[in-house]
This record gives structure tokens, C-alpha cells and sequence, in this order.
């Protein structure tokens, strides 16, 4: 009877109680010791006589560190698991701990892997904000030098390889000295930044803007010849001026900008002009704006 119901099941092993309170085991082991006396003559005895006793019992309220330890210490390979009136609950086996053990072991795996992919992202974050803040001038909030020069280098390489034109506006802001020694520092470097703020909302969206250095601004424009550099710097003279910030040490009595702008091109041969001297070009053009009174465009320069 005990070996169908085990079978029946698809159990190792029953509980022998009296009432609710276990007071042995029968094991498959058990079984199996039991059908050699058989084969060997002896009788079929009863649940009692086949059983392991005493019981060794775990409350239900235990973890399963405790339940393993229990076994190890009796050496034993299963536990009946009873409630506060010592009643039988069920049965953990060594199987039972090696599943619990398996599972906590890959819950604790994955808690791992989820902490260590979400500090992996926040540090990927970060570094990608150390790097845009690397590039960006913190006073203007523009590129700065380094951003310009990777930039132009990259701009430089496509007109290169694919016969492309691009330009560059040279800014800067007129008698900037002379508005510091008026009107001090810290207002000049508002001035900076509403001005950096202008030139980059003036711009289109495939443009970019860096400080070039000092109350210079360099505006970068792919794709672009003559036609379109000019119409931009326009833009950004006006919008400045828009701002009406006063300038008592100008004779225009606000802030104003001058721009100098150069174009690089490939020649017949298919080699573009170097980005040292189209910043020599467009430098060239500033300082004609600048010698013809500021506040306006240079001509647009093409360098050799």
C-alpha cells in the first residue's frame, strides 16, 4: 500500500503519523530494503515497523539556511516541517533545498545583473554629459574651441572626399573692452551670454556656433556658399542689435557685432583650402568690417 501511494504520487518518501504528529518515515531506501526481505521469504510487516524514528521536525516559520543546517548537522536527507502544535505540515527534502538554493542563488543573480546594468547606464550617462560638457564654453553656453576645431576638422574631410562647399562667420562684438571698463565685468559677461544666446537662436538648424576666444564667436555652415553665409550673418547683425543692450563707449550707443565671413571651395584640382586658412580668410574680412566703421559684414573672402 505505502509503495503505490509513493508511486501514485511520485513521492520519495510518507510521513507515518499518529493523529497529526509525525513519529516516523518510510524512504524509498526503506521500500527497498523491505521487498528484499520479501523476495527473500519474509512477511509484508506493517507502516510502524518499516519507519525511521524518531522524527526529526523543523517549525514552518524557519528559513531554509536553518532547514539546511538541521539536515546537515543530523545528516539526514529530509525534514517534517510542523506547525506551533507540533502537527504535521509536509516534508522538505534535500532536493527541496537544492531547488531553494538554486532559485535564491539566480534571484540574487538577476538583483546582481538589474544593479549592475542600471549603475552600468548611469555611468554611461554620466560620461556622455562629461563629454558634451567638455565641448560646451560654460560662460556662453556655445561650443567651445575644441568642439570648433573637431568640427571644422570633419567639415574639411567631407568637402574633401565629396567636392562640397562650406563657410565660416567670424563675430565680434564691438568695443567689448571699452563696455567692461564702463560697465564692469560681471555685466559683461551677461552681455556674453545674451549675445551667445542670440547668435545660436540666429542661426539655422544644420549651422553650429562655438567661442572662437575672448567676446569672438565662430559660426560653423556646411553645405553653404556665398549666397547663404551672407544671409545668415545678416540675421545675426539684426538680432543683436535687436537687443538694444545699452553701450555708452559705442557710437552706436548699444551693443553691436561685426562679421567677417569666408567660404572654402575645392579648386580645379579638387583640393579645398586648409581650416587655418580659412580662419585667416574670414579673420581678413572681420578686421576690413571692423576698419569700415563695425557693426557690419566684412567681404566674404575665399582663400587660396
Amino acid at each position: 500500500d505505502i509503495a503505490a501511494m509513493m508511486s501514485a504520487r511520485g513521492r520519495s518518501c510518507v510521513v507515518v503519523c499518529e493523529g497529526a504528529r509525525a513519529v516516523g518515515l518510510i524512504s524509498e531506501r526503506d521500500l527497498v530494503r523491505v521487498l528484499g526481505s520479501v523476495l527473500a521469504g519474509a512477511t509484508v510487516g506493517k507502516a510502524a515497523e518499516l519507519m525511521s524514528h524518531p522524527v526529526v521536525t523543523i517549525p514552518s516559520g524557519v528559513s531554509t539556511e536553518d532547514a539546511s543546517e538541521r539536515m546537515t548537522s543530523h545528516r539526514i536527507r529530509r525534514l517534517v516541517v510542523v506547525d506551533d502544535e507540533g502537527e504535521a505540515l509536509g516534508i522538505i527534502t534535500q532536493s527541496d533545498m537544492v531547488r531553494a538554493h538554486l532559485d535564491a542563488i539566480s534571484r540574487h543573480q538577476q538583483l546582481l545583473e538589474t544593479r549592475v546594468a542600471s549603475r552600468t547606464a548611469e555611468l554611461e550617462a554620466a560620461n556622455q554629459q562629461l563629454e558634451t560638457m567638455s565641448r560646451i564654453d560654460p560662460l556662453m553656453n556655445i561650443g567651445n574651441r575644441r568642439a570648433m576645431e573637431e568640427a571644422m576638422a570633419m567639415a574639411h574631410q567631407r568637402a574633401t572626399r565629396y567636392g562640397r562647399t562650406y563657410s565660416v562667420i567670424l563675430l565680434d562684438i564691438d568695443h567689448f573692452k571699452a563696455y567692461n571698463n564702463t560697465y564692469g565685468h560681471p555685466r559683461g559677461d551677461r552681455v556674453l551670454r545674451d549675445v551667445g544666446r542670440e547668435i545660436s537662436d540666429s542661426v539655422r538648424m544644420l549651422d553650429t556656433v562655438y567661442r572662437y576666444g575672448g567676446e569672438e564667436v565662430l559660426v560653423l555652415l556646411p553645405e553653404t556658399a556665398e549666397e547663404g553665409t551672407r544671409a545668415v550673418a545678416e540675421r545675426i547683425l539684426r538680432s543683436v542689435q535687436a537687443l538694444a543692450i545699452e553701450h555708452k563707449s559705442s557710437s552706436f550707443g548699444i551693443v553691436t557685432i561685426s562679421a567677417g565671413l569666408a567660404t572654402a571651395m575645392p579648386g580645379a584640382d579638387g583640393v579645398v583650402p586648409g581650416n587655418l586658412q580659412l580662419l585667416d580668410a574670414a579673420d581678413q574680412s572681420l578686421y576690413q568690417a571692423k576698419g569700415q566703421g563695425r557693426n557690419r559684414l566684412g567681404q566674404l573672402m575665399y582663400p587660396d
